[in-house]
């Protein structure tokens, strides 16, 4: 619908931009509400104004453990070396198995009792995958492996020199 679309576009309150031009029409305010609140409902974790990654003391333990002891395979994904390093995830070099494409392997440790950081990489990754611009590196998969203290998320995607 093409009224939600520009509130989406509008810069301000999406609602109050579908109140402002649907005003005279009951059912297309109705409809146009409705789309808005099921847009926000799809992705909650993306919408979160607290953020739930961060530098914390479990999360640089992890990390230093998941430094010291790489994943072998991810998915159907061989793990390399280590080519990155941040707050809250290790980035290795590897390469799909099956067709050899040489890949950048992002590995974000998670516990396993924190089920909004996973919905929120879930929903980024598969956001991630469906963009496509020569300027934006492209996404080959993404998953939730198990690992001994918790869970790996990861996302594997072209690797720029």
């Amino acid at each position: 619908m093409l009224l939600v679309a520009e509130a989406g576009l509008s810069g301000g309150e999406p609602e109050a931009h579908v109140r402002a031009q649907a005003a005279s029409d009951p059912a297309l305010l109705a409809e146009a509400l409705s789309l808005l609140s099921a847009d926000r409902a799809s992705f909650p974790p993306l919408d979160d104004p607290e953020p739930t990654l961060g530098s914390t003391p479990d999360l640089r333990e992890a990390l230093g453990r998941l430094r010291g002891s790489p994943p072998g395979q991810l998915g159907g994904f061989m793990v390399r070396e280590l080519i990155g390093a941040g707050a809250t995830a290790l980035v290795y070099r590897g390469w799909e198995r099956d067709a050899r494409t040489e890949a950048a392997i992002k590995v974000m440790p998670c516990s396993d009792e924190d089920a909004r950081m996973t919905a929120r990489f879930e929903a980024e990754a598969s956001a991630l995958s469906s963009l496509w611009h020569p300027g934006i590196v492209r996404v080959f998969a993404a998953g939730v492996d198990p690992a001994p203290a918790g869970k790996l998320l990861w996302i594997a995607m072209e690797l720029v020199r």
